[in-house]
């Protein structure tokens, strides 16, 4: 199995941590396996679990994020575990509100600031094959 963040590359630093975070918390809450047990060091001090499977951050352009989205409801990603924090998101002040926005918004037209992954290796790496980590050396020559 594998899991993976894919977040929009031109964002700001800030804006990128703020997504991998609450991409992160989601991930954990609706994939618990993710999440490793509680463990004792060496004093006996507890130290609660953290995730149990490498998570790479990985950047796109938004519509590579959208267009991984979508690829999603194909019957060939089936089995592919996928949260993802919707553009309009942030701008809701409110959990209600942004629910609100969401259930007027259509699934195509609804873009993303990143997503997290989680399934079969295989099929993850089909999707996230040609991508980089944010913030590769690749990206920054890019942007410069």
């Amino acid at each position: 199995m594998k899991s993976v963040l894919i977040i929009d590359k031109s964002l700001p630093i800030g804006v990128c941590s703020n997504v991998a975070a609450i991409l992160g918390m989601t991930m954990g809450k609706t994939i618990p396996d993710l999440i490793g047990h509680e463990l004792l060091d060496g004093s006996g001090n507890s130290h609660p679990g953290i995730t149990t499977l490498p998570l790479p951050v990985i950047g796109a352009a938004k519509d590579v994020i959208s267009f991984i989205r979508r690829s999603l409801t194909s019957p060939e990603y089936e089995g592919i575990h996928c949260v993802g924090f919707p553009v309009i998101a942030q701008s809701c002040r409110t959990y209600e509100e942004y629910a609100e926005k969401l259930a007027g918004a259509k699934f195509d037209d609804i873009a993303y600031l990143g997503i997290g992954l989680y399934g079969r290796t295989g099929k993850i790496n089909q999707l996230t094959g040609g991508l980089r980590l944010l913030g590769s050396e690749a990206d920054a020559a890019v942007a410069a």
